[in-house]
């Protein structure tokens, strides 16, 4: 009796692990373009653009990824920003991200005032950047749960990502 009651709860804890994937996925896929939209205004306001800092979850039990939204662009050359982006706000989203640029690794998304964006394997760690980077390729992201998947391209001219699956 023992061993059917612990099976039964085996399963039925797997089950609500695997319900809940699709749905962890839905809600980051939802939340990812809204916070790109939030960049896109901020850097028309801001005078330096913005910045997104797309990282990874440290620990295993945390599952998701953190999405740092700051103001301006980590730029030393003299402009509002200076190297010293402001963090205007930061979330926890669901499902593990991946990136065509930087793997598992975290990845900065950098938005100019006229909508364009760039992006590089950089973070607030690591200081001003001596020269943003060139955006040559559109940036791929993935954000999966089990086998569920959303797919996001973002090209270089337009700051909204497009969800390719």
């Amino acid at each position: 009796m023992l061993i059917v009651l612990a099976l039964m709860l085996g399963l039925l804890a797997g089950s609500y692990a695997l319900s809940s994937a699709p749905a962890s996925v839905a809600s980051s896929a939802l939340a990812l373009p809204r916070l790109f939209d939030e960049a896109r205004v901020l850097a028309a306001t801001s005078g330096d653009g913005a910045t997104i800092v797309l990282t990874p979850s440290a620990a295993r039990a945390a599952r998701g990824f953190d999405v740092a939204l700051y103001r301006y662009r980590p730029r030393s050359n003299g402009a509002p920003g200076a190297g010293g982006i402001a963090l205007e706000k930061s979330e926890h989203l669901a499902g593990a991200l991946s990136t065509s640029a930087t793997g598992g690794a975290p990845v900065a998304i950098f938005f100019s005032a006229s909508g364009t964006v760039s992006y590089s394997a950089w973070t607030p760690d690591s200081g001003p950047l001596s020269q943003e980077p060139a955006c040559t390729v559109p940036l791929n992201l993935t954000i999966s749960a089990g086998t569920t998947l959303a797919r996001f391209q973002l090209a270089c001219d337009d700051a909204r990502p497009t969800r390719i699956s």
